[in-house]
């Protein structure tokens, strides 16, 4: 699209990135620095980037429904490395 200038963020540089253990595993945890790019990032996130309006209460959100297809690949070609063939003993 010739219009599309991508997810514009007012400071980028403060963004940060942490990975959190939680008794469901690690978990990433974007961090945004000013409420201009939290309120980027939710609707980029959880809105397919439209300016749906978020309101100002809200300081946190849980984003779901994405997939890690490399990771998903991997976790295949290993599950279908140790199948065996049908009809032999496996040990």
């Amino acid at each position: 699209m010739a219009l599309a200038t991508g997810l514009i963020l007012k400071e980028p540089e403060s963004l940060q990135l942490i990975i959190h253990e939680s008794a469901a595993g690690e978990i990433p945890v974007i961090i945004a620095g000013c409420r201009e790019d939290f309120v980027s990032l939710v609707q980029a996130l959880t809105k397919r980037n439209e300016p749906h309006p978020i309101p100002d209460s809200m300081g946190a959100t849980m984003v779901s429904g994405f997939n890690n297809w490399d990771r998903i690949r991997q976790y295949r070609a290993s599950w279908e490395a140790n199948q065996t063939e049908p009809g032999s003993e496996s040990a």
